[in-house]
Protein backbone atom coordinates (compact mmCIF):
# COMPACT_ATOMS: atom_id res chain seq x y z
CA UNK A 1 0.00 0.00 0.00
CA UNK A 2 2.62 2.53 0.78
CA UNK A 3 4.86 1.48 -2.54
CA UNK A 4 1.32 2.83 -4.08
CA UNK A 5 1.27 6.10 -2.75
CA UNK A 6 4.83 6.41 -3.19
CA UNK A 7 5.20 7.03 -6.97
CA UNK A 8 1.94 10.04 -6.44
CA UNK A 9 4.13 11.93 -4.21
CA UNK A 10 7.32 11.73 -6.06
CA UNK A 11 5.35 12.55 -9.09
CA UNK A 12 4.12 15.92 -6.93
CA UNK A 13 8.06 16.51 -5.94
CA UNK A 14 9.12 16.03 -9.24
CA UNK A 15 7.69 19.06 -10.14
CA UNK A 16 10.21 21.10 -7.90
CA UNK A 17 13.13 18.55 -8.36
CA UNK A 18 15.27 21.00 -10.58
CA UNK A 19 14.97 23.92 -7.36
CA UNK A 20 15.07 21.07 -4.95
CA UNK A 21 18.55 19.81 -6.21
CA UNK A 22 19.75 23.06 -7.62
CA UNK A 23 19.32 24.69 -3.49
CA UNK A 24 20.37 21.52 -1.88
CA UNK A 25 23.65 21.77 -3.54
CA UNK A 26 24.00 25.19 -2.37
CA UNK A 27 22.65 24.27 1.17
CA UNK A 28 25.28 21.48 1.06
CA UNK A 29 28.24 24.35 0.38
CA UNK A 30 26.51 26.88 3.26
CA UNK A 31 27.51 29.74 1.04
CA UNK A 32 23.53 30.56 -0.04
CA UNK A 33 22.16 29.99 3.08
CA UNK A 34 24.54 29.68 6.11
CA UNK A 35 21.78 29.01 8.34
CA UNK A 36 21.21 25.98 6.44
CA UNK A 37 23.23 23.46 8.47
CA UNK A 38 21.27 20.87 9.68
CA UNK A 39 21.53 17.46 9.12
CA UNK A 40 21.25 16.16 5.59
CA UNK A 41 17.01 15.18 5.96
CA UNK A 42 16.09 18.44 7.70
CA UNK A 43 17.99 20.43 4.81
CA UNK A 44 16.20 18.40 2.42
CA UNK A 45 12.64 19.00 3.95
CA UNK A 46 13.57 22.49 4.03
CA UNK A 47 14.26 22.76 0.45
CA UNK A 48 11.39 20.60 -0.36
CA UNK A 49 9.26 23.51 1.64
CA UNK A 50 11.25 26.38 -0.08
CA UNK A 51 11.09 24.79 -3.01
CA UNK A 52 7.02 24.54 -2.87
CA UNK A 53 6.65 27.80 -1.21
CA UNK A 54 8.90 29.33 -4.55
CA UNK A 55 7.01 27.28 -6.64
CA UNK A 56 3.54 29.19 -5.36
CA UNK A 57 5.36 33.14 -5.19
CA UNK A 58 5.83 32.34 -9.02
CA UNK A 59 2.25 31.17 -10.04
CA UNK A 60 0.85 34.21 -7.86
CA UNK A 61 3.36 36.54 -10.06
CA UNK A 62 1.75 34.93 -13.07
Amino acid sequence: MATRKSPVLRTKQEGNSSLTEEHGEEQESGHSHPWAQPPPPSSVHVARVAGGAFSAFRSLER
